[in-house]
């Protein structure tokens, strides 16, 4: 027994005896001099923020209205419908609420591109893209952003640049002062030089707000007048800010072409098949002013335009005469005037403002032709002058408000243009069956509505 034990001891030493002498003559590893130690780039972080908000409105019109998804843009009142007594057929009161302005929107920035410094936004809202797509989802803005410390440069869907976003109305309707102020959104790209003095340059298309015309849109485009005239429209503008006052203008340069070609037959027979090239061009003008005081914000802002259809303003164009060897057309502007004022404050948690708008139609530059087709946003048409006087109340706590907004607007309809006249000057008479004779384009709306917003 003892010479067993004695072996299993013996054993033990050597083994621990061997790992010692291995662990003296094994070389340790060497060591990389701190000299060659490369560290990793540090990565440039991307800011990701979700803004938005959730918003209800609740609305009371005095009559029938002329308005997109049901009602929540509200436009002008409608026309007079006489019946067979004189008695007014749109003079009913309607009532609704909805939530589909609400709306989310993500902010990224970071890192920088070749040193300027990089943003983008997507926005959304569930307005839908057409009257039966109420409730569905639509893209807003969408635009990537650089910045230096000389220019900005945008790329993507962004306000028309007659909206100014540092000085619009502040209305509860989401309208938000059409059709006396532009509210529409362009492809673009646009450069800005910064500084307290800005100048900028825009080329834009359409997508969502389009030129009206002839029936020849190409299937599933929206846009074929702008499109095809190849000459994207183009604006300038400059903009001055000092302290609390704000002012600038802008000019629009639109040229669309109608037709590609036109298939007509003539009164002897002749059938007229051929390509054409006839183009309308439009410019147009803004101008805006702001001063901010310590209790009160004053805006103002005019716009005279040449087809302003697509800026949800009064006027658009028309066929002013038709060669009838050649087939081809010829158009002329139908221009408008609008100009629109607000003055608003807060005390504490209470919030007012007061809109005012006015807009008249200045009619062709030249008679209107044979074929008498005008072509104007359709729930513009025929309209001489209008007007809009709209204060609002609200509340805000943190980050909700509650408001309110009482709105009279009022609309003079003309009947049609004749062949060889320019303006919009006449009321439109209607007789009765009774004889009785009714003028019928005097129409005004009182909106009553009540909001609920909360912002995230």
């Amino acid at each position: 027994m003892k010479k067993y034990l004695s072996l299993v001891l013996f054993c033990a030493f050597l083994t621990v005896y061997n790992s010692k002498i291995s662990a003296q003559v094994t070389p340790a590893k060497p060591t990389a001099p701190a000299s060659t130690t490369v560290a990793a780039p540090t990565p440039q972080p991307i800011s990701l923020t979700w803004t938005g908000y959730v918003k209800t409105d609740y609305f009371l019109d005095s009559r029938q209205t002329a308005v997109l998804r049901e009602g929540e843009v509200f436009f002008l009142p409608a026309a007079v419908d006489p019946d067979a007594t004189g008695k007014d057929k749109n003079a009913v009161p309607t009532y609704n609420s909805l939530s589909v302005q609400s709306r989310v929107r993500l902010n990224a920035a970071g890192p920088e591109f070749f040193g300027f410094k990089a943003n983008a936004a997507i926005e959304a809202e569930f307005f839908g893209n057409a009257e039966t797509d109420l409730n569905g989802l639509r893209l807003r803005h969408a635009y990537v952003q650089l910045t230096n410390s000389k220019v900005q440069l945008i790329f993507g869907q962004y306000w028309h640049p007659f909206f100014t976003p540092e000085c619009f109305p502040g209305t509860y309707n989401f309208s938000t002062g059409a059709p006396f102020s532009t509210f529409t959104r362009n492809p673009q790209f646009r450069i800005t030089t910064t500084g307290a003095t800005k100048v900028f340059a825009a080329v834009l298309t359409e997508r969502d707000f389009t030129t009206p015309g002839p029936a020849t849109a190409t299937a599933n485009i929206a846009t074929p007048y702008l499109r095809n005239d190849l000459f994207p429209i183009v604006d300038f503008g400059v903009q001055h800010v000092s302290g609390n006052i704000t002012l600038g203008a802008t000019v629009d340069i639109k040229s669309v072409k109608p037709r590609n070609s036109v298939a007509l037959t003539l009164a002897n027979k002749t059938v007229v098949n051929t390509v054409v090239d006839e183009r309308e061009l439009g410019i147009s003008a803004n101008a805006y002013f702001q001063v901010k005081t310590p209790s009160v914000t004053f805006k103002a802002s005019a716009i005279y335009t040449q087809n302003g259809a697509d800026m949800l303003l009064l006027g658009g164009y028309a066929e002013s005469s038709l060669d009838s060897a050649s087939g081809k057309y010829n158009y002329t502007n139908m221009s408008s005037l609008s100009a629109w004022l607000e003055l608003s404050g807060k005390k504490n948690a209470m919030e007012w403002g007061v809109f005012a708008g006015y807009a008249t139609n200045l009619g062709l530059s030249d008679p209107l032709g044979v074929t008498k087709a005008v072509y104007q946003f359709s729930l513009n048409t025929n309209i001489m002058n209008a007007w809009r006087i709209a204060p609002r109340i609200g509340w805000r706590s943190g980050k909700t408000l509650l408001g309110i907004e009482l709105d009279v607007t009022n609309a003079q309809r003309a009947r049609a243009l004749g062949v060889g006249e320019t303006t919009l000057t006449a009321l439109a008479p209607v007789t009765t069956a009774n004889g009785t004779v009714v003028n019928v384009d005097q129409s005004l709306n009182t909106r009553l509505m009540f909001t609920a917003q909360y912002n995230f």
